[in-house]
């Protein structure tokens, strides 16, 4: 990818995250970076396409990034405290681009969207059977189904998305891990 594409698409996720995906034009992201609408044209083949690269690069990487801690010889309870540092690591990265990919993917087309879909479910089906083998193990407390712990942490871990002070602080990730860990390590 070109410095002026990647360009391109960090400059549309900055416009679809604050006007929203339906109010950005095409216009918007020229004006953004610089260029003559019909010249972004020679870089992208449409907005639909941009929206459909950010939702599909930031599935991606969190799916990458969870089969990578899932591989490593390593207790469950590290690899918990490693995904949720997957979260805020991409989310300290791209934070654009994951506003858009957890609030935007729903205007992704229908070609796109049933793609979209089964990359999250993969990736929220291997975050569950990590914890559904801490709890059968006794690592972690079996009170709540599995489902229900992981979509806790995953809506916990949203609020960071506009917060980057709080990303780069060690103090609060610590924190986070301190209230995940005592919401569900035994």
């Amino acid at each position: 990818m070109t410095q002026r594409k990647k360009e391109i698409y960090i400059q549309a996720a900055n416009l679809f995250k604050e006007k929203g995906y339906p109010a950005a034009s095409m216009r918007d992201l020229a004006d953004r970076v610089g260029i003559e609408a019909s010249s972004l044209y020679s870089h992208i083949k449409s907005k639909e396409q941009i929206l459909i690269e950010i939702c599909q690069s930031c599935g991606d990487l969190f799916n990458k990034g969870i089969d990578e801690i899932l591989n490593v010889e390593d207790s469950l309870k590290f690899k918990l405290f490693r995904i949720i540092d997957l979260h805020l690591n991409i989310a300290q990265n791209r934070p654009s681009s994951i506003v858009v990919f957890t609030d935007e993917w729903k205007h992704l087309p229908e070609s796109a969207l049933l793609d979209f879909r089964q990359s999250r479910k993969s990736y929220e089906n291997k975050f569950e059977q990590l914890i559904k083998l801490g709890q059968e193990s006794g690592v972690f407390k079996k009170e709540m189904k599995a489902k229900l712990i992981v979509n806790m942490i995953i809506s916990s871990l949203k609020w960071t998305l506009n917060k980057k002070e709080t990303l780069n602080s060690d103090k609060t990730r610590d924190e986070i891990k301190l209230f995940i860990h005592n919401a569900v390590i035994t």
